[in-house]
């Protein structure tokens, strides 16, 4: 689930379903168009954490829909790890795997949330992020389903800077995620 600004063409998102399709996984995506809807953008911000919430919902139950699955991961960067909080809740998602990739932890819910999904987790933050910081990440590295990585030199949006590209930040990302999660060999 995106971002508001970072859609499903984005480099990390590209790069994680590549790595899902040669796993053979199956994959469903979907893509926010919030950042185009005037009357979301202009909407008081609680009626906006409704609507994510209620999308996000939405979508939880429609992949209940689709039927049983050996593995599920979910994915969710910032405003889409919200909406993905949502899915988890709506119903029996307690083995999925959740992928939570700059999540907003400052003065949201965000955290223990996270924290309450029995399943494992991976938080993707980079460093320059606003919400990594040692009392928003300590409770998340307490808990023992979750691993945090904070990726070096990535912001909020994993955008390029002097001293990274975004390739290299997509990298980093992969690599962390095939250190959480145990790949399975090509061929």
């Amino acid at each position: 689930m995106p971002g508001l600004l970072y859609h499903c063409d984005k480099p990390l998102f590209q790069a994680l379903a590549q790595e899902f399709r040669q796993q053979g996984m199956g994959l469903l995506q979907c893509d926010f168009d919030y950042a185009d809807d005037p009357d979301f953008m202009n909407a008081p911000k609680m009626n906006q954490l409704d609507q994510i919430y209620r999308d996000g919902k939405s979508i939880g139950e429609l992949v209940q829909r689709l039927g049983d699955f050996d593995e599920m991961f979910l994915v969710g960067k910032s405003l889409g790890a919200m909406a993905m909080a949502a899915a988890l809740a709506s119903g029996n998602f307690d083995q999925a795997r959740a992928i939570w990739v700059t999540p907003g932890l400052q003065k949201s819910t965000l955290g223990d949330q996270i924290i309450a999904h029995p399943g494992r987790s991976l938080v993707l933050m980079g460093d320059l992020d606003p919400s990594c910081l040692p009392e928003t990440l300590a409770p998340l590295r307490e808990a023992v389903q979750v691993r945090v990585a904070v990726i070096e030199g990535a912001d909020h949006a994993f955008a390029a800077s002097d001293l990274h590209s975004e390739e290299d930040l997509t990298q980093a990302a992969m690599q962390a995620l095939a250190n959480w999660m145990p790949l399975r060999p090509q061929g």
